[in-house]
């Protein structure tokens, strides 16, 4: 039973450590389904601030977005031990919190390209996570599947 215990406590402090420390949202003022995102990352516990903004391209160009990439919402990361890394779209919070767990350095971001039905923030309540893909890209462009829904 203790060792129970103490593995929930450890676990619990792990999660609590990797938790980001920021969420810095970029939407344009229309986008309801990016607005559902940001209250479900809210309601995990992120600091999440909105930034409504005229001109996305502009901003997915600053942050180095590749082409094919693009989604309704860009989302700048971090957690306590300050690595940023860029979320776009509609990205699940566990393939963010596992990112912010791994650190990787040579990691700009994940992606979850286009709108998915049923991603967070497009599916309805209750729905499970299916049918897309969550694409990690680096610095040199390479891009690969990070996981799949």
């Amino acid at each position: 039973m203790l060792a129970r215990l103490l593995l929930a406590a450890s676990l619990s402090v792990t999660a609590t450590s990797v938790i980001a420390a920021n969420m810095e949202m970029h939407k344009s003022a229309q986008c309801g389904c990016c607005t559902e995102w940001g209250d479900i990352m809210a309601e995990k516990g992120h600091n999440v601030s909105v930034i409504e903004q005229q001109n996305m391209t502009q901003i997915k160009q600053q942050v180095g977005l590749l082409p094919g990439l693009q989604s309704c919402h860009t989302v700048k990361v971090s957690n306590a031990t300050g690595h940023e890394y860029i979320i776009e779209g509609h990205v699940p919070e566990a393939d963010i919190l596992k990112l912010l767990a791994q650190q990787p350095e040579s990691v700009v971001g994940l992606a979850a390209p286009g709108m998915p039905r049923f991603s967070p923030g497009m599916a309805q309540p209750g729905e499970p996570y299916q049918g897309f893909d969550v694409i990690a890209w680096d610095k040199t462009g390479k891009q690969w599947v990070f996981s799949q829904y």
